[in-house]
């Protein structure tokens, strides 16, 4: 299936987000009334189905980000030993999966979707749909070569689960890619690990100078149409002034304070250290664009 393809089922997708919530996409899974088979053949799902895989494969391996099928019960359900209404939509779950098993290259991706039921108020339950949302890990850094909280808010992306009825405004901590796909109306952030880190500066190097993106202080905020892109590919280089609180040689992150470290012996070295400003240096980012 082309990437061109893909893009146009992508856009269905996005007609269906409400106005206001541009940052979040619904990803649909419809079900007749009491029925646990999926229909691929229906429109409507076909255009989810293929929007997921397409959503999986750029975003399936980023660490700490997981992609959960929901679906609503009634709380007596949740509780319940033997539920029909929860085994039914386990059933559901597994016909989505065996579904995108059966399209190109669907399989490897099929343990990328997890599964949750969610607890409504019957007048707010939508039993013969299930919704595609996100499951995020609390933020770290992108990598330990770049010690920078890297973050992307993309209209591709579902809301979060555990914001469900507040703004689905999704910024996701991206980790462990060699390459950052986002789309063209993507907004990307960065917030150093270091306290005390100075003025936070993003460029992109061009052929003939460097081209400022963002800074500011603590953290620096640019969009996916500030970049130039290059065959869809886009290298941005992180940078901060730093003036990092140096204990010995033991550097406080965002969430320490000197009381919760080991005593560190004080040493004619150590002192000269911890007196001398020492820049975290650079890191370049990867980035590849989804149309």
């Amino acid at each position: 299936m082309s990437r061109a393809f893909l893009g146009i089922l992508a856009a269905a997708i996005f007609a269906q987000m409400a106005p206001g919530t541009a940052s979040a996409a619904e990803y649909l899974f419809w079900f007749e009334p009491k029925e646990a088979h999926f229909a691929p053949e229906r429109a409507d799902n076909r255009g989810s189905l293929a929007a997921t895989l397409a959503l999986l494969k750029d975003y399936g391996t980023a660490v700490g980000m997981h992609f959960v099928l929901v679906g609503d019960l009634p709380a007596e359900c949740l509780a319940a030993a033997d539920c029909a209404a929860r085994s039914l939509l386990q059933r559901r779950v597994e016909s989505i999966r065996a579904a995108m098993a059966a399209m190109p290259d669907g399989r490897p991706w099929v343990t990328q979707l997890q599964s949750q039921p969610i607890s409504v108020k019957p007048e707010r339950m939508h039993a013969e749909v299930l919704r595609l949302l996100l499951r995020v890990d609390p933020p770290s850094v992108f990598s330990g070569q770049c010690p920078y909280q890297l973050q992307v808010t993309d209209p591709r992306l579902p809301a979060e689960l555990e914001l469900l009825g507040e703004e689905p405004t999704v910024w996701v901590s991206m980790r462990g890619l060699t390459a950052v796909p986002v789309s063209s109306a993507a907004s990307m952030r960065v917030t150093p690990a270091v306290r005390n880190s100075g003025t936070v500066t993003v460029t992109q190097r061009l052929n003939d100078h460097d081209a400022l993106l963002s800074s500011g202080l603590a953290q620096a905020q640019w969009s996916a149409g500030q970049l130039q892109w290059n065959a869809d590919a886009a290298d941005v280089d992180i940078d901060s002034a730093s003036q990092p609180r140096d204990i010995g040689n033991v550097i406080l992150p965002w969430d320490e304070n000197p009381s919760s470290l080991p005593s560190i012996p004080t040493t004619a070295s150590s002192a000269t250290t911890s007196s001398t400003t020492t820049p975290p240096g650079s890191c370049r980012v990867h980035f590849v664009l989804r149309r």
